[in-house]
């Protein structure tokens, strides 16, 4: 890796909202409510931001994130994607 490559940019998307909530201090429990996912999903997430950024801990993830001058979300103002799926539809269609 470039030594002047910011190590946030091998983040994808879902990565740097999870690496942000961890900043922020949120726990695995919290976080996975917060984005809908399972533990397991946020432990994964966690596996890989400490692969890509050379982090150990969440300690070394919250050090990263000021030496990169991370923005970090602001936890009350965070608004995770909402997907809704048509099941009336869904259910309509067994039953015919």
């Amino acid at each position: 890796m470039e030594k002047n490559k910011n190590v946030l940019e091998l983040l994808t998307k879902r990565e740097l909202e999870v690496f942000n909530l961890i900043s922020n201090g949120k726990s695995t429990k919290e976080i996975s409510k917060i984005l809908n996912v399972k533990n397991n999903t946020v432990s994964t997430y966690k596996k890989h931001i400490e692969l890509k950024t050379g982090a150990k801990n969440e300690i070394e993830i919250f050090k990263i994130a000021m030496q990169n001058s991370a923005k970090l979300i602001d936890i009350n103002d965070y608004q995770p994607k909402v997907v809704s799926l048509n099941l009336d539809y869904q259910l309509e269609s067994k039953f015919y």
